[in-house]
């Protein structure tokens, strides 16, 4: 078709645009006008005039920062190669340009373009037909009905970035693996009712990278056993509130709605956690949702030098409040915030589970503290696990990125996973001579809660009455009935508390839950579970499990019911399985010709900070001070995603 015959229709929309931001302008003048004399009419202090600017000076500033990432991100959605081509020289190439093993993916962002349209009237379909009803079945008759008012995912499909597929040795021979740039600038419209409430979202955006593992592979159609999906790391999310849903963005509340939709995507699909997908009936699920983790890793940041300053002071030199957070898959930790100082020394210990190595990164984020704005970044640097698994620790100096200056000084230490029990008595010795502020933990628990057997509510309701005819004596009526509950299980071992899944009006609830715990001594330390009701929040039974007796299994491994205490009348049982480890440093697995030497001008320093871990095993351990990063240099596969990540698809 002829481009020439839209351009009259292009120039009357463009008019059209205008007259409005026109009006638009307008209206908003005359609204301040109108505001500014309604203050000074009905004798307001002054002061509401300076609040009143102070406060549109922000939203409007938030409200450009968004669309200025909305923007990059849609011109990277849309046309990919022409945002290329524009950030040539900014160093904003995508990965696939500047590693080889990322590959491209145009070939399959034109057919989901072109099944878009279908796809979206699918989804449509699905939310009417199949949603609809069973929101409606769950909500009380206060709220209903609920109804899909718009369901309009728009024209934006869709993108991926780079495909990185492993083939690995260390990849399973009967599994694939693939990482997934995923990014999404959609313009969908969505508007739901509650009974009279209306609310909405537009604009959703979200980057990633998602992990897709198709195992295990079959020799019948569709030869892939079961597909599983997750994020390496929390994703970028960012959306808009329409109609009531405005409510929600004020500041503040804005910001809670933001993190609770991030822990709640990252309790469902972000690493160690996945959806799985059966695709035959002969598999076993259970293997592929709850694979045995590959080790753990420990992060001692010890300081930081030369950080950027954030906070300008009147009287004196400008400063900062700096800490650290620490990032491995969906954990986080932080460090306490150190005040008034360019080099803090933090001296801080955390470890993590890590369930896949391959394709994460520990991220070390510096920030600074403010108490009455929005911290500040002064920069962040990444460590693959890959190469920690590899070279048993790295202890090293690292430029931060995204700043001008500023440095971390951090420890890294690969902790394999022994099913021994003697191994005990060297990771304790070595804990009670680390020198971290912050203990650290040299035991492992993976629980899988499978299910649970005849829980009932059983309570007791005492009455008191007076009785007249009895002097005033006070007799007690204990009353008893059952209930069906809703139960939950409630899991904690020292000040660690995890939760299972509420299972709905059920005696007999299977929540094949998978829960991991680090700590100190499995010699005094004990399991605690509870199972409670989630409508009456009444005990239905609790069960303590001391570690030590772990000790004496078979590959420190148990699975079998266990009868639960303070229950209802019949025996209730809850089936789990249990597996203790030892956390040991893992030695260096490179070949000897590839090991470098320690660098002479770190060598004072590595010894001095050397793991007792390493001492207590024998492991010789290799100081690795790296060179600081060129800026001009391009960055790492997973510094950029993480970066990108956070700034909405822009550095």
């Amino acid at each position: 078709m002829d481009k020439s015959l839209d351009k009259p229709q292009n120039e009357k929309t463009g008019v059209k645009f205008d007259i409005l931001s026109t009006a638009r302008t307008y209206i908003k003048l005359i609204s301040c006008w109108v505001a500014i004399w309604g203050l000074g009419y009905y004798k307001f202090s002054p002061s509401w005039v300076a609040f009143g600017a102070i406060g549109y000076m922000a939203y409007s500033r938030a409200y450009e920062k968004r669309n200025l990432v909305s923007s990059v991100m849609r011109t990277i959605t849309e046309d990919e190669k022409a945002s290329v081509i524009k950030n040539i020289g900014s160093h904003e190439l995508p990965a696939w340009v500047y590693f080889p093993d990322i590959e491209r993916a145009e070939w399959l962002n034109k057919v989901v373009q072109r099944m878009w349209p279908y796809i979206t009237e699918y989804v449509n379909k699905v939310l009417v037909v199949t949603v609809q009803p069973a929101v409606n079945a769950n909500l009380p008759s206060s709220l209903q009905p609920f109804l899909f008012l718009r369901t309009d995912l728009g024209d934006a499909p869709p993108r991926i970035g780079g495909i990185k597929v492993y083939v690995e040795e260390s990849i399973q021979r009967d599994e694939i693996i693939m990482d997934v740039d995923l990014m999404l600038y959609s313009d969908a419209r969505i508007k739901v009712s509650v009974g009279k409430i209306v609310a909405g979202v537009k604009d959703f955006e979200l980057r990633g990278t998602l992990r897709i593992s198709l195992k295990p592979l079959v020799s019948q159609i569709p030869f892939v056993g079961a597909v599983t999906v997750c994020f390496l790391d929390n994703p970028y999310i960012n959306f808009l509130l329409t109609h009531m849903g405005n409510i929600l963005t004020m500041p503040g509340v804005q910001q809670t709605l933001y993190r609770t939709v991030q822990d709640t995507v990252s309790s469902l699909c972000v690493l160690p956690n996945r959806i799985s997908v059966p695709l035959v009936n002969n598999v076993i699920l259970e293997q592929i949702r709850f694979p045995s983790a590959q080790g753990a890793i420990r992060v001692e940041v010890i300081s930081a030098s030369n950080l950027v300053s954030a906070d300008v002071n009147l009287v004196g030199q400008s400063s900062s409040d700096p800490y650290c957070v620490v990032r491995v898959g969906a954990e986080k930790f932080v460090t306490k915030v150190i005040s008034r100082t360019l080099s803090p020394t933090w001296n801080e210990c955390f470890e993590a589970i890590v369930d896949q190595r391959m394709g994460q990164s520990v991220i070390i984020e510096v920030w600074d503290k403010d108490a009455s704005s929005k911290d500040d970044e002064l920069g962040l640097t990444t460590i693959p696990i890959e190469e920690v698994y590899l070279r048993g620790q790295i202890n090293s100096v690292k430029m931060l990125e995204g700043v001008k200056k500023g440095k971390v000084h951090m420890k890294v230490t690969w902790l394999d996973l022994s099913p021994n029990a003697s191994d005990f008595a060297a990771v304790e010795q070595a804990r009670r001579a680390s020198s971290a502020e912050k203990a650290i933990f040299n035991s492992y628990l993976f629980v899988r809660v499978e299910q649970g057997r005849n829980l009932m509510v059983n309570f007791f309701c005492i009455l008191d009455q007076s009785l007249n005819l009895l002097n005033n004596y006070c007799s007690r009526v204990r009353l008893r009935f059952l209930q069906e509950p809703s139960p939950y299980c409630v899991l904690q071992i020292g000040n660690v508390v995890q939760n299972t899944v509420v299972r709905e009006k059920t005696q007999n609830p299977i929540w094949e839950s998978p829960h991991h715990f680090l700590f100190s001594n499995p010699d005094i330390q004990t399991l605690n579970i509870e199972i409670r009701d989630s409508k009456l929040e009444v005990v239905l039974g609790t069960l303590a499990i001391p570690l030590k007796h772990l000790k004496a299994e078979k590959n420190m491994t148990v699975t079998q019911p266990y009868v639960l205490q303070a229950a209802g009348p019949d025996n209730a049982t809850l089936y789990l399985h249990l597996e203790l480890r030892a956390l040991v440093p893992g030695p260096d697995r490179r070949p000897h010709q590839d090991r470098e030497p320690m660098d002479s001008r770190n060598s004072e320093e590595a010894s001095a900070l050397s793991s007792p871990l390493a001492t207590t095993f024998g492991n010789s351990r290799e100081s690795l001070a790296q060179p600081s990063p060129d800026r001009h240099s391009p960055p790492s596969p997973q510094t950029e995603n993480v970066v990108r990540h956070r700034n909405g698809g822009s550095k």
